[in-house]
C-alpha cells in the first residue's frame, strides 16, 4: 500500500520523509496552485525514465521543473532581462517560462516557482528541482479526484500528498506555458495565468 498524507497534517518528520525518499530517487504525486503532479527529482534521468514510462508518455517530451526561487533557477538556466522580468512578475505562480539549459542533456527547461505550501515547505529539505507533470496517463484528461488518481497510480507510486483545496474543484488549469523568441514573448498553453 502507499504512503498517503494530506498536506494539512504535515509535520517535520513528514516532509524530511518525503525529502529523503525524492533523494532515494523515488516518485511522488503531489498538489501544486494548479492541478496533481507526478513528480521527481528532475536531475536523475532515471527519475525521468520512471515518469515517462507511468504516464505512458512519449519519450521526445519534456517536463516542466519546479524550484525554490529564482536563485535556484538561475544555477541550471541561462536568462536574459525579459525572461527575468518575466519571472520577477509571474512567479511564484501558475505561470512557467521555456529558459536556454546550462545542463548538457537538455536544450532547453521549462521552469516555474509554485506558491503551494507543500511545495514551499518541501524545498526546505531538499536542494533540487523537481519534475512537475500533470498526474494523468498521457493524452488523457486533467484528473482533479485524488481518489481516482490514487486507484490508477497506487500500484506504480508510492508516496502521495493529498490537498483539500481540490475536493470541490473539477475545473484547475495547469500553468500558463510562454517562452521569449526575438524579444517577444510567445503564449505555448494557454492556462490559469493570462498575460
Amino acid at each position: 500500500m502507499p504512503e498517503i498524507y494530506k498536506v494539512s497534517k504535515l509535520k517535520k518528520n513528514d516532509y524530511e520523509n518525503i525529502a529523503y525518499r525524492l533523494k532515494k530517487d523515488e516518485i511522488i504525486i503531489y498538489p501544486t496552485e494548479t492541478i496533481y503532479g507526478i513528480g521527481g527529482n528532475a536531475l536523475n534521468n532515471n527519475v525521468h525514465k520512471k515518469i515517462l514510462s507511468i504516464k505512458e508518455r512519449d519519450k521526445d517530451k519534456n517536463f516542466i521543473w519546479l524550484f525554490k526561487d529564482i536563485n535556484m533557477i538561475k544555477n541550471f538556466v541561462i536568462t536574459n532581462n525579459i525572461e527575468e522580468e518575466i519571472i520577477k512578475k509571474y512567479l511564484p505562480g501558475a505561470l512557467t517560462i521555456i529558459l536556454k539549459s546550462k545542463i548538457p542533456d537538455f536544450e532547453t527547461i521549462g521552469v516555474r516557482i509554485s506558491p503551494h505550501p507543500f511545495l514551499k515547505n518541501l524545498f526546505k529539505y531538499i536542494h533540487f528541482p523537481i519534475i512537475s507533470t500533470s498526474a494523468n496517463i498521457s493524452n488523457q484528461n486533467y484528473i482533479h479526484n485524488f481518489n481516482k488518481i490514487l486507484d490508477i497510480f497506487k500500484d506504480k507510486i508510492n508516496i502521495f500528498i493529498e490537498d483539500d483545496i481540490f475536493k470541490n474543484s473539477n475545473s484547475n488549469q495547469p500553468s500558463t506555458i510562454v517562452k521569449v523568441v526575438n524579444n517577444k514573448i510567445v503564449v505555448l498553453r494557454e492556462g490559469k495565468v493570462k498575460l
